[in-house]
């Protein structure tokens, strides 16, 4: 088993300045796991690494996490140390299953490594691409969660890898954000993609009432991309194919049906959006700037308040601040490439990432359910109601 519920045998930070630091690592034994915290004044951390001596055994299989949803790529596999597995991982062997990680809604991008000598945590701290500025902050980074699963007692095979992998999970994510009951219903992005109307939309809900009839839970019709003035884009007004977009949650509500709504809250290229709301370096919303997610609030509160819906699914968010998909950056050590920052050095991208989720869950007002897609899975556990954990299906590839 790997006996990683103890100190590091080994610990470094990298800054921004590199060579000579004030940075200083804290860390903590609690009866939950070890935390980990770290402080600088002048210098800016950019990662600290924590290394466990430990022998791995080659013929182990190891599966990891990623770092925002799947692309068809969760596999067991043999040992390579180059290989990342982003927030936590399960190694099996013939006596049972290990399972190594850190809790939900860290303030890092966290990855592992192994290797045949040990196990390696990867906590990345920047603020983009560069060092963050904590000046004298004392920033809690993650908590590590390890624990053993061995045979059943009087059984020849080891307990079931997804159980083990599941009472893991509910450990790491202690206090989730949960529906009152199932969500199923309709998309219209899957045959649509883009093209519809109001008297299709409530024709998709008229579907889905008679598919759901005689039960007590509803249905919920999501309208995708396609509403709003511009493709794939803000500002978020309806087209005059939908025109009043009260009337279409009233023509759903009398279907008993509940209307849910696709945005990209991001990704708004009017020149009603002031320049200094961007990234320097793409065109999108910086979520670490006040005023943008002021902006949001606004937006959802029309949304939900003013409209009537009661599901918002929120699109892109990982990809227009990032820069790119989860699935090519699956084994990287790092999420974050290039050269670039956020408009506030004094937090993690980690940190800013969290309080632009808080910010829409928020302004729902517990009146609307959040379904995150293109979302940080770990970053979003308690802070959506739903996430999407696979890649686009299509009804034409």
């Amino acid at each position: 088993m790997l006996d990683l519920y103890r100190l590091p045998d080994r610990c470094r930070i990298e800054t921004e300045e590199g060579g000579a630091s004030d940075a200083v690592l804290d860390l903590a034994l609690c009866p939950e796991g070890l935390d980990i915290f770290v402080t600088a004044t002048a210098s800016r951390p950019k990662w600290v690494s924590l290394r466990w001596l430990c022998p791995v055994h080659e013929e182990v299989k190891l599966c990891g996490d990623s770092w925002e949803r799947g692309y068809g790529d969760f596999s067991f596999g043999s040992i390579l140390p180059h290989r990342a597995m982003p927030w936590y991982f399960l190694a099996v062997s013939e006596t049972g299953t290990d399972a190594v990680g850190v809790a939900v809604q860290p303030n890092a991008f966290v990855s592992w490594t192994v290797d045949s000598e040990g196990v390696t945590a990867w906590c990345d701290l920047r603020c983009g691409s560069h060092g963050v500025a904590l000046d004298g902050r004392k920033l809690f980074i993650a908590r590590v969660l390890s624990r053993f699963y061995p045979h059943k007692e009087g059984q020849a095979q080891a307990l079931s890898v997804f159980d083990a992998a599941s009472d893991f999970c509910s450990r790491l994510s202690p206090a989730p954000l949960l529906p009152a009951e199932p969500i199923y219903g309709g998309n219209n992005w899957y045959y649509a993609y883009g093209k519809s109307s109001f008297d299709e939309i409530v024709s998709d809900a008229s579907l889905q009432a008679a598919l759901a009839e005689g039960q007590s839970n509803r249905p919920f019709m999501v309208i995708d991309d396609g509403w709003q003035i511009n493709s794939c884009a803000g500002p978020w007004r309806p087209n005059d194919r939908y025109g009043d977009m009260k009337k279409v949650t009233e023509a759903f509500y009398s279907l008993g049906v509940h209307p849910g709504l696709w945005i990209r809250p991001l990704h708004d290229p009017s020149t009603e959006i002031p320049a200094q709301w961007r990234f320097a370096h793409r065109p999108y919303l910086d979520p670490s700037v006040p005023a943008v997610l002021d902006h949001l609030k606004e937006l959802l509160q029309t949304i939900v308040f003013d409209w009537g819906f009661e599901l918002i699914k929120h699109d892109f968010s990982s990809f227009d601040i990032f820069g790119h998909w989860g699935g090519e950056r699956h084994t990287d050590r790092f999420f974050a490439d290039g050269d670039w920052t956020f408009y506030d050095k004094s937090r993690t991208s980690a940190e800013i990432y969290k309080a632009f989720l808080k910010t829409l869950l928020e302004a729902a007002g517990g009146k609307a359910y959040i379904l995150g897609c293109n979302c940080v899975s770990h970053l979003t556990a308690g802070l959506c109601h739903i996430n999407r954990t696979g890649d686009d299906t299509s009804g034409t590839d």
